[in-house]
């Protein structure tokens, strides 16, 4: 319990130490007090990719990293003691946890833009062909993930060149057909979600139980 007040507290400061639950946008620079000073860490690179997450600007981000400190600890002992194993606090068993975890929240962002660039789709654009000629071109929609890039404008440089490329083909070929690409910004959306810290609440919880299994292996060898 020490563990996971400490675990809270230091989530908490790098959430900005926010000192409300509910905070209007415009209050954030005053409310989260190291909202500034933690800015910083957005450029070091692998912490920088996840860490400083988004402000604690609701009660989700209060309540999602006890909500997973929680959950973990009984998933992991349940999956234990059902199975009469101790895999659950194994390496490998994390590596999957958090690939299933990631994975979800790789699917909800798929689902929510998929239906964002299905209600764009359809409409039309007169298109300024190279030859001369203007025709109505159908816009089509669909999505491009950004993994590689760990910001928001580096994802929207990319979708711009794409778009660009993507008008270009169709001016050329005189389409009336014009393809364009939805951004979905995984790592930026997944930093500025309350499930990050869901995410690190479990994480919280695996650790120590992965350490005191290390221990206690180490001990038997002694006393073997």
């Amino acid at each position: 319990m020490a563990w996971l007040v400490i675990v809270f507290v230091i989530m908490w400061v790098l959430g900005g130490a926010c000192t409300g639950l509910f905070i209007h946008p415009r209050d954030v620079s005053s409310t989260c007090t190291l909202q500034s000073g933690l800015s910083g860490l957005r450029d070091v690179p692998v912490i920088g990719l996840l860490l400083p997450y988004n402000e604690w600007v609701s009660i989700m981000y209060w309540f999602a990293p006890i909500a997973g400190m929680v959950i973990g600890y009984f998933f992991i002992r349940w999956w234990n003691n059902h199975f009469e194993t101790k895999e659950a606090i194994s390496i490998i068993f994390l590596i999957i946890m958090l690939a299933v975890l990631f994975g979800g929240f790789f699917i909800n962002l798929m689902w929510y833009y998929g239906e964002w660039a299905n209600s764009a789709s359809g409409s039309t654009e007169i298109l300024e062909c190279t030859s001369g000629q203007t025709i109505q071109s159908v816009k089509q929609y669909s999505l491009h993930t950004c993994f590689v890039e760990a910001t928001t404008g580096e994802c929207n440089n990319t979708t711009n060149m794409i778009n660009q490329q993507n008008y270009a083909n169709a001016q050329r070929n005189c389409s009336d057909t014009l393809p364009l690409v939805i951004s979905v910004k995984y790592w930026p959306e997944l930093r500025e979600s309350f499930f990050l810290t869901f995410v690190l609440g479990i994480l919280a919880v695996w650790l120590p139980l992965f350490a005191f299994e290390q221990l206690e292996k180490k001990k038997k060898k002694k006393e073997n």
